[in-house]
């Protein structure tokens, strides 16, 4: 009988870590930075694989008016939006944006984020929407973004649009120049669902706990 019970063990216990070893080996999560890999556009034209873990986005975004590094310009604006897929068996489970500001007479430095369904222009991002999100800028980083409460959202294709950008301008006695720029980080959390069949190894690994206190017990 405690032969019987070792090899029942033995095979349980590979089969375990087979799944563990197949479900936590391959996570590669997206690291990606306007500095290094080039600026993102306003319509997103390509798509980031996030994985399971921490998926950064990172960049900058202006609003300027008169005002270097785009000089002689009315209105001077960045808007950066990118889209995304979350593979199956995924959630994305928490968002959060970090950021640092840097502004010239300016009373208001405000974006507008939407989070929609799919990848496509403005008129399907908007018939998708999900949720939308205001970050005040001049305000406290970081910022737990939820979009209206759309998360946690499973796996599928989805794209974070900004949607508008606001300024406001602090004195006019400082002359016509202002603007704000606002170096920015998205940090998306994903975390894996176990799939069903990894669902009975997990209650014979269970049972498999409960042989060997049987079997010290014993």
């Amino acid at each position: 009988m405690r032969q019987l019970i070792d090899r029942h063990l033995r095979a349980i216990g590979i089969a375990v870590f087979v799944v563990l070893l197949v479900g936590g080996a391959q996570a590669t999560p997206v690291h990606y930075s306007e500095a290094v890999s080039g600026d993102l556009a306003q319509t997103p034209n390509t798509a980031f694989d996030f994985d399971i873990g921490n998926n950064t986005i990172s960049g900058a975004t202006h609003f300027l008016s008169f005002i270097e590094p785009e000089p002689n310009c009315h209105f001077c604006t960045d808007f950066d939006s990118f889209t995304f897929n979350l593979p199956s068996h995924t959630a994305l489970s928490s968002i959060a944006l970090s950021w640092d500001l840097d502004a010239t007479n300016v009373r208001r430095a405000e974006s507008d984020f939407g989070l929609c369904a799919g990848a496509g222009d403005v008129v399907s991002c908007f018939a998708n929407s999900l949720g939308s999100q205001s970050v005040d800028w001049l305000g406290g980083s970081p910022l737990a973004v939820d979009f209206e409460g759309a998360l946690p959202i499973g796996s599928g294709t989805y794209t974070v649009r900004n949607t508008s950008l606001g300024i406001g301008q602090l004195d006019s006695s400082h002359g016509v120049g202002m603007g704000w720029t606002a170096d920015y980080k998205w940090t998306f959390r994903v975390t894996s669902i176990p799939e069903p069949s990894a669902l009975p190894l997990l209650a014979m690994a269970l049972g498999a706990f409960g042989l060997v206190s049987l079997r010290q017990r014993s």
